[in-house]
């Protein structure tokens, strides 16, 4: 991998924006722009992506960003599961380029028939962006990283409050994808990517985990591997596969060092009744602020924007919820958990 270098002022005040975008009933993308209090972006990242009745949030916010001619620096495609993928093509041609963009990927192209029409459509596509183009007209794929690769390291120059950035794969396990197909059965978690971004130096450190669907098994691995390049406390997750029991280990691995993370944000499924409410009250024991992209409390659901800015010279947050988003407040979270809700599901958009 070749390293790369942000040469950024040591004046520059420096913030993180994060975007969890969420549908009604199901859907979900994340949006990570590194930039500067005159929004000029110095990285960007979009993760997974889901459009709804041809409306696309995660585009919206790459538009108003001016990524459309700027480009996103990296494009993370967990998994082949279609609430992770509807529109991901255009993303793709709006806002990567081959010059600029890396795109990784789960492990999808080979065998293709066990994924659905709307994930062949990814993939064939992302083919078509590699074959039969001369090398240097070719986009950057890589659809093989597993923990604990390194997927970047960008070095600063200049800029004194913090070293670097650093994008880490942790998982696919290496060991956990090599048993798909034993039993005949297929695990698209299993294959899922998740990753950590890190950003150290004189300041401190902050550190976020966009975990996608990656499962217990990856989790539990994970926990044995003991790996203290891996953070147990972060400024922000995006809690695994929307809140289920089947991701719910990484909570032992925010237990390990006892110290609490500060914002968790997870979406919406509803016809497999997710977020599981009981789940979220065992998060909250390791996470300051719950957050969900649609209000599961009181039965609002629709499509949710959780907006995270974060400053990294003052060491403060500024949040902001668009639509149905909202902060879950645990005792109310707590009475709720063996409530079977009537879903009533607000069709109204996001403010753009």
């Amino acid at each position: 991998m070749i390293k790369k270098r942000l040469v950024i002022d040591n004046n520059t005040k420096l913030k993180i924006a994060v975007y969890h975008i969420g549908y009604s009933e199901k859907g979900e993308s994340n949006v990570f722009i590194l930039h500067d209090a005159e929004k000029v972006i110095y990285y960007s990242m979009v993760i997974d992506c889901y459009e709804e009745e041809q409306y696309n949030i995660t585009d919206s916010i790459l538009e108003r960003w001016g990524l459309a001619k700027r480009k996103l620096d990296m494009l993370v495609w967990t998994h082949p599961h279609d609430d992770h993928s509807l529109g991901l093509v255009n993303i793709v041609k709006k806002y990567c380029h081959h010059k600029k963009t890396k795109i990784c990927t789960a492990n999808v192209f080979g065998n293709t028939e066990r994924f659905s029409s709307a994930c062949k459509e990814n993939i064939y596509f992302l083919n078509s962006l590699v074959h039969g183009r001369p090398a240097k007209d070719r986009i950057k794929i890589h659809p093989m990283h597993c923990y604990p690769d390194i997927i970047e390291d960008i070095e600063f120059l200049g800029y004194g409050k913090f070293d670097k950035l650093v994008l880490q794969c942790i998982a696919p396990m290496p060991n956990i994808g090599g048993i798909q197909g034993v039993d005949r059965t297929f695990d698209n978690n299993k294959i899922g990517l998740g990753c950590i971004v890190k950003l150290e130096g004189a300041s401190g450190k902050i550190h976020m985990l966009f975990a996608g669907d990656v499962d217990n098994m990856s989790f539990e691995s994970l926990i044995s591997e003991a790996d203290s390049e891996i953070p147990t406390v972060y400024n922000y997750i995006k809690i695994p596969h929307h809140g289920s029991t089947s991701g719910k280990k990484l909570i032992e691995l925010l237990q390990m060092d006892g110290d609490v993370s500060e914002y968790a944000s997870t979406s919406v499924y509803v016809q497999h009744h997710l977020p599981d409410k009981k789940v979220l009250t065992e998060y909250g024991n390791v996470v300051e602020t719950l957050i969900c992209t649609s209000d599961i409390v009181n039965q609002k659901y629709g499509k949710g924007v959780v907006y995270l800015d974060f400053d990294l010279d003052t060491k403060t947050v500024k949040t902001q919820y668009y639509g149905t988003a909202t902060t879950l407040d645990l005792g109310k979270l707590k009475e709720n958990v063996a409530f079977t809700p009537i879903i009533h599901i607000q069709k109204k958009p996001c403010p753009s």
